[in-house]
């Protein structure tokens, strides 16, 4: 049975297998009864590193940029009661 995420993902998929010429996919993931054996306990260990001042200065530009173009969506309805500084570009994209 396939989720929604893998559903979303299907066109991407099958673009790649029409250009490979697959002739078949299998698709497995660490549930499979057949791959569990091989999965091991992951650690995953989230290190948060502040951005250096030239990332900041950056930032604050690209923000200016796009301060304009957030206004106009939020005008229009398409980004409501948005915060434009934590806008990520699929929100901006999905707004079209």
């Amino acid at each position: 049975m396939l989720n929604s995420n893998c559903l979303a993902k299907q066109p991407v998929v099958q673009h790649i297998i029409d250009n490979l010429q697959l002739s078949a996919l299998e698709y497995r993931n660490e549930r499979d009864p057949d791959v569990i054996p091989y999965v091991h306990d992951i650690k995953i260990e989230l290190i948060e590193v502040a951005l250096g001042k030239e990332a900041v200065d950056l930032n604050k530009r690209l923000l200016e940029v796009i301060r304009p173009y957030v206004a106009r969506l939020s005008t229009l309805g398409l980004l409501q009661n948005r915060d434009y500084q934590i806008l990520s570009p699929p929100d901006l994209l999905n707004s079209r």
